[in-house]
């Protein structure tokens, strides 16, 4: 997930993903509460928050377990 502080720069990143879909890409664009409800952590800095990007099929790993 990207979380935007900057309402400008989240429309950008919307533009962005609209056009993942043709790569079959998921995402959803989150608005502050629906970032704060994925990550509840976030909770603290919600009204900062103009929204998000969601990317559900992301992926992340252990880099030191990858290469080790």
């Amino acid at each position: 997930m990207k979380i935007y502080r900057d309402e400008n720069e989240l429309d950008k990143a919307v533009e962005i993903s609209v056009l993942l879909n043709e790569l079959k890409i998921q995402y959803r664009v989150l608005d502050p509460a629906g970032v704060v409800r994925q990550e509840p952590a976030l909770n603290e800095i919600e009204q900062k928050i103009k929204g998000g990007v969601y990317y559900p099929d992301d992926q992340s790993g252990d880099a030191y377990k990858f290469c080790v």
